[in-house]
């Protein structure tokens, strides 16, 4: 089993893809990778014992997929991220140095990127990252934001544009025991006067969504995002038992007017569907 990549691995300067997934002895990559500025893709998932990375990868501008899932040893991320301007799929973000805001304020650089995976910040991020600045996303998802109790619009991003989350077809958010409130963009002056609000609040976010994932979300009960009715939406409750109890205080299944498939998993607790999704007339 291959404990270590050999230091002169810069020799090959025409390399385009390494591929070390579950290389579970290799410990940490040697400096000299950062010179392969041929590589497109970097698979170093489930290299559980990998605990550092070289300290600048900013000079692997070609990098276009790298996955990171499953490194449970790595506590922090390389700088540069904001370099890597062709970089399209990003996996595996789950550091534990501390600094976690710090770093994902550099995404926002990454405008090409169209799948996004983040996970375990628990500790550390009180506020989702400005995803809506990046235009091609395509796949999200966010786990283990421990401390986030608001999803607002430091997530829709501030020099957001008339449309947010354009590209969006998947979106889960997991294993966030504190969401309490999802809420929809502020009013923007210069939108509704053009627009009108009502078109505003129709077409502005996600309009092409295609599945929305919940999953260990159990005090989520206001949801005032308004999903295009138009749209064909698959909507995924994993574990969220307290939404879904017909005690609960969740009244925003009005809000979910463009699901037209709704799949529940794991709510043990549930006897009976609430009165109010009888409102979603796509189902």
């Amino acid at each position: 089993m291959l404990k270590e990549l050999p230091i002169r691995i810069h020799k090959l300067r025409k390399l385009q893809i390494l591929r070390l997934s579950y290389c579970l002895k290799i410990q940490k990559l040697p400096e000299s990778i950062i010179y392969l500025v041929n590589l497109n893709e970097l698979d170093i998932g489930g290299c559980c014992r990998l605990s550092e990375l070289p300290d600048d990868l900013s000079g692997m501008k070609n990098l276009m997929q790298l996955n990171m899932e499953g490194c449970a040893a790595l506590t922090r991320m390389p700088s540069g991220i904001r370099q890597w301007i062709n970089l399209q799929s990003l996996r595996g973000i789950d550091v534990v140095d501390g600094h976690g805001n710090i770093m994902l304020s550099e995404l926002q650089d990454l405008k090409n990127l169209e799948s996004l995976h983040i996970q375990h910040l628990e500790r550390r991020c009180a506020t989702l990252p400005p995803l809506g600045v990046l235009p091609q996303l395509e796949e999200v998802t966010i786990s283990g934001f421990d401390l986030v109790r608001v999803i607002d619009d430091e997530f829709y991003g501030e020099d957001r544009k008339p449309f947010v989350f354009l590209e969006l077809r998947k979106l889960t958010f997991s294993e966030m025991p504190r969401l309490e409130m999802w809420l929809g963009m502020k009013s923007m002056p210069r939108l509704e006067k053009g627009l009108g609000m009502k078109s505003i609040r129709r077409h502005c976010l996600f309009a092409k969504l295609e599945e929305l994932t919940l999953i260990q979300c159990p005090k989520l009960m206001v949801f005032l995002v308004q999903f295009p009715t138009s749209s064909q939406l698959k909507l995924k409750l994993w574990l969220s038992n307290e939404m879904l109890m017909p005690t609960s205080k969740f009244n925003s299944w009005s809000n979910l007017g463009g699901i037209n498939m709704l799949q529940i998993f794991g709510c043990q607790e549930l006897r009976n569907l609430p009165n109010d999704i009888r409102n979603i007339q796509n189902l």
